[in-house]
């Protein structure tokens, strides 16, 4: 796996080995970054179950102002850890699960907020409490990747699905703020 575009561009990234943590595949990760594309120059963007850290490193290279990488997993970490050092991108890493993330991030609002939890997880919940901490900033968007069998929500608080794209197994769930009657993606 590389870094598609950006200042990175052509690195190569370490994964996880084995079945535990799936890496977000790079026609996956073009087409978060095509419909995102608004969005990523000088975003503060969100990489919520980080695992290799890809999507968020991608963010980085496509120069994203801030990027924060939340994994708890210690050998995802050390993944995360050699990528961050492989392509010298500027990304925090918090060692913690999802929740004592969003916790300790409220007051922080993010243009870009990316779930990737285990495709058994209930993400639900935290799509709430990710609005109700209001760590999405008004015009933000947030994005679930989770199996393409998966039927996402309409509505979330006051987040609104906009769009999901499917590919293969995948599928990517686009959320903004129901009130921004401009939301696309």
């Amino acid at each position: 796996m590389r870094i598609i575009a950006g200042t990175a561009r052509g690195r190569r990234l370490e994964t996880l080995p084995g079945e535990a943590t799936r890496p977000t595949q790079g026609k996956v990760r073009e087409a978060l970054f095509s419909a995102l594309t608004p969005w990523v120059p000088q975003a503060d963007w969100l990489d919520l179950f980080a695992g290799s850290g890809a999507v968020g490193l991608e963010a980085a290279s496509r120069g994203a102002r801030r990027v924060l990488l939340v994994e708890r997993a210690p050998e995802a970490l050390r993944v995360i850890e050699a990528n961050r050092h492989s392509t010298q991108l500027p990304v925090e890493c918090w060692a913690l699960d999802a929740a004592h993330a969003v916790e300790r991030l409220r007051g922080e609002s993010f243009d870009v907020i990316f779930l990737d939890p285990p495709y058994a997880y209930d993400a639900e919940p935290l799509l709430v409490v990710l609005n109700a901490g209001a760590l999405l900033k008004p015009t933000g968007r947030l994005v679930w990747e989770h199996a393409a069998t998966r039927r996402p929500p309409e509505r979330v608080d006051g987040l609104q699905l906009l769009k999901t794209r499917r590919y293969s197994g995948t599928a990517l769930s686009f959320y903004g703020n129901a009130a921004d009657s401009k939301s696309t993606v």
